[in-house]
């Protein structure tokens, strides 16, 4: 008797583990005001839904320990390639939504202005899987139980890898596939975070290759003095003007800040340099105050936006991410709040504290064979090309440094 009550016992201690959910359940089947059927031979295929990212997998005793859920679009290439390969695509922030670059950067569609969407050609899922992610948890449509949104770059990292852990029990064949990271702003802190954690597990067990960040915030150290000479050197203020001397103020501020600090990601006095660059700019514009739009100084937006209102296609986005039919369509309804480009309460928590800066991470990631592509465009001032220069100057490995140096 004893013997069966063991064996049950056991029985109990090694049941499976649920079943990971069916590709087929996350397939969108329709985009509102979207024709998925391209005019070619090359539909464009797309999956979309939530999946846990707590790295701390739920007990039996404890099945609501996973407290954050990422969401993510995945659009299948619609061309075959001669080397198969996937991407990650992450916005910045902290706390943007990826929907950013699925809507009006890299992805399929766009905006048509008349309430729906427009098929483009060129999209980066032409000849790559793309998967794009809100991340960190409550970003976009992925969420958090309360309180629960995280504080570092290292513990980011550990849930998107946790998520793709998960994405390729959903999507096994993607996991042998080249596999690159990509993304804008600061996703240039993310990323290298996710790769050096991608690096450290073996499982997943995806292929790392290289990462691409356009206009990323790399390194604070760099990043926030270019904030003066890029202004001077594009002509936005001249030299000993009133407005440099004010802006030179904020800025011996920032120096000492930087003195006294290891911590180079986000530096409260520092991040006022670039405010008071734009204030020095305001102008009066049939009785509206005028801004510098941070995102290209050939614009100019209301103040005190200065750029968080462009580009122009933002307001439709809201207006069509916000709609019951899409919402539905694009499997995110377990999301509670309605969607926001950036969500503030995200933004604020992740005010990292410990997190050295990513630029410490990129020796070693080129040092284990991955690729890097850091591009700028010239006319982004809030991660402007002259703190990206600078801070590949001053990057040495693999006993070089700085841009001329190749292993």
């Amino acid at each position: 008797m004893r013997l069966g009550l063991l064996a049950l016992a056991v029985v109990g201690l090694v049941r499976a583990a649920p079943a990971p959910p069916s590709a087929a359940s996350f397939y969108v089947k329709h985009i509102p005001d979207l024709n998925l059927q391209h005019t070619d031979d090359h539909p464009l295929h797309v999956y979309a839904g939530h999946l846990p990212s707590d790295p701390k997998p739920p007990s039996a005793e404890h099945s609501k320990d996973v407290q954050a859920h990422l969401y993510f679009v995945y659009t299948k290439a619609r061309r075959t390639a001669d080397r198969e390969r996937v991407l990650f695509w992450f916005n910045g922030g902290p706390g943007c939504s990826s929907f950013d670059g699925l809507m009006m950067e890299v992805g399929p569609w766009r905006i048509d202005g008349k309430g729906g969407l427009k098929l483009i050609e060129n999209g980066w899922e032409e000849y790559t899987h793309v998967v794009y992610i809100d991340q960190p948890p409550g970003t976009g449509f992925s969420y958090a139980s309360t309180d629960k949104y995280l504080h570092e770059l290292d513990e980011a990292a550990s849930h998107v890898v946790q998520f793709m852990k998960n994405f390729y029990a959903v999507f096994p064949e993607l996991e042998e596939m080249d596999t690159y990271l990509s993304g804008e702003s600061f996703a240039g802190q993310y990323i290298p975070y996710i790769a050096d954690a991608l690096l450290k597990t073996s499982s997943p067990s995806a292929p790392l290759r290289g990462i691409a960040i356009g206009n990323g915030w790399i390194d604070g150290r760099s990043q926030y003095p270019a904030y003066v000479d890029f202004a001077v050197d594009k002509g936005l203020i001249k030299r000993d003007s009133k407005e440099f001397v004010n802006v030179q103020k904020t800025m011996d501020k920032c120096w000492k800040a930087l003195n006294s600090t290891k911590s180079s990601v986000n530096i409260g006095d520092c991040e006022t340099v670039m405010y008071s660059v734009t204030d020095a700019l305001v102008t009066s514009v049939n009785g509206k105050k005028m801004c510098l739009n941070v995102y290209d100084i050939r614009l100019s937006d209301e103040y005190p936006a200065c750029g968080m209102n462009w580009p122009p296609d933002l307001k439709d986005v809201y207006v069509y991410l916000r709609r019951k039919d899409v919402i539905s369509a694009l499997h995110a309804t377990a999301k509670a709040e309605a969607w926001t480009e950036c969500r503030g309460s995200v933004g604020q928590a992740f005010y990292t504290k410990t997190s050295p800066s990513a630029i410490t991470l990129l020796p070693g990631l080129l040092e284990r064979g991955v690729r890097i592509m850091l591009f700028n465009g010239d006319q982004d001032y809030i991660c402007n090309y002259l703190g990206t220069e600078r801070a590949i100057a001053d990057l040495s490995w693999s006993g070089g440094k700085g841009m001329g140096y190749v292993a």
